[in-house]
């Protein structure tokens, strides 16, 4: 059911419960809304999202580019880890912030 957590538990003797949800898909997202150049003050840096093979990829340098999964309304999870939560203004994608281990909420704004 749409919005709902699906939940199982696993007992085996001697040993505590294991428990294991289902979570609801975030359901499909436009990703055209995240391209683009988004720069960082705080780098001084410019990454370039883009749409290739119907997933989302940041182009950082000329470091090869990382493919993102959605994880939850405007929000992506990297092959390499990283955590991308886009966050918006009427509606519109107007900036970027990056989870990256020890980094946290390193923002970027839409260039």
């Amino acid at each position: 059911m749409p919005g709902r957590f699906w939940e199982m538990q696993l007992l085996r003797e001697g040993a505590e419960p294991e428990i294991f949800r289902l979570i609801p898909s975030p359901g499909p997202q436009n990703l055209a809304d995240f391209e683009g150049r988004f720069y960082s003050d705080e780098l001084d840096a410019s990454w370039t999202l883009t749409v290739r093979d119907g997933r989302l990829t940041v182009q950082i340098l000329h470091d090869p580019p990382v493919a993102f999964t959605p994880i939850k309304k405007d929000g992506f999870l990297g092959d390499n880890g990283i955590v991308l939560r886009f966050e918006r203004e009427s509606g519109s994608v107007k900036r970027l912030i990056v989870q990256a281990g020890r980094v946290t909420n390193l923002m970027f704004e839409r260039r």
